[in-house]
């Protein structure tokens, strides 16, 4: 029935997403601190792959992906793994950058502390509460990218049931059944307001711990 499968394309949309979200944040966030941190022919190659990725829309890069890949699971995570990591290296890129040049750092090199810890222990603690913060945005986009995928048809396909393909089935009853599309809207819909306000209540939590680190 309707209900068992909001169930299931929530669970598909969610593992794929959430996944998807760990794996850019990991990728991001250890290019970010290397490029940052060491700077030199590594942060500038880094940082003309991100300005061509960023030429395109995220989503339009997510099905073109999808397209050469293919239209399965691996491909979703692929895809969405190629183009989330870019936002996450910028921020880290540029908190590191900004702090590493900070009395806290200097007296910490200045005291015998090599570069591995530098950067492990003093650098990234101070630039890893944006990026929390922002994974709860890149948790939003990666399902509405699933759902936008499945509602086009090159996402996840029926029988398998996912949000945005069941919007897609239902527009042939909109008038007949309406609940068919609302219902997978609806649940787009509170999730995405569900994890903005995650991310200011983890704004403002982690407010206290950042500012303790930039001192």
């Amino acid at each position: 029935d309707l209900f068992s499968r909001l169930l299931h394309g929530g669970r598909i949309d969610f593992q794929i997403a959430i996944i998807a979200t760990f794996f850019t944040f990991a990728t991001g966030m250890t290019l970010g601190a290397l490029a940052g941190f060491y700077e030199g022919l590594l942060d500038t190659l880094l940082m003309r792959v991100v300005d061509v990725l960023i030429a395109f829309p995220d989503l339009i890069l997510v099905i073109v992906i999808v397209g050469l890949l293919g239209q399965d699971l691996l491909g979703l995570y692929i895809a969405l793994g190629l183009v989330g990591w870019v936002p996450y290296a910028r921020l880290v890129r540029a908190e590191i950058l900004s702090a590493k040049h900070r009395d806290y750092i200097l007296a910490a090199r200045a005291l015998g502390c090599n570069n591995s810890r530098l950067l492990w222990h003093h650098l990234l603690p101070h630039s890893i509460s944006q990026a929390i913060i922002y994974a709860t945005s890149s948790v939003i986009f990666n399902i509405l990218a699933i759902s936008s995928l499945g509602y086009l048809g090159v996402g996840i396909r029926p029988p398998q049931a996912e949000w945005g393909a069941m919007i897609a089935e239902g527009r042939s009853f909109i008038l007949s059944a309406p609940a068919l599309v609302l219902f997978p809207v609806l649940m787009l819909t509170v999730t995405g307001v569900t994890f903005s306000v995650l991310g200011d209540g983890l704004a403002e939590l982690l407010q206290p711990i950042r500012k303790r680190l930039s001192h």
